[in-house]
């Protein structure tokens, strides 16, 4: 959310959000570490609590990118 909120106050309309995949880059257990989403797909707490923050609710926040399912 504060990075949206920088990007809107630097005169950016859009906030690209990409998932990051473990391509054996990280071991297990720093992937779950790093990873915002279980290991079903689903969004973990943390992430869910962020997308609650109003600014993702304005027309200024689009998320786009492979975040999802």
């Amino acid at each position: 959310a504060e990075t949206c909120k920088l990007a809107i106050s630097l005169g950016f309309d859009r906030f690209d959000a990409t998932r990051i995949f473990n391509w054996g880059t990280y071991s297990e257990e720093e992937f779950k570490n790093v990873s915002m989403f279980d290991e079903n797909g689903e969004a973990n707490k943390e992430l869910q609590k962020i997308l609650e923050d109003s600014i993702f609710k304005t027309k200024n926040i689009e998320i786009t990118g492979n975040i999802f399912k």
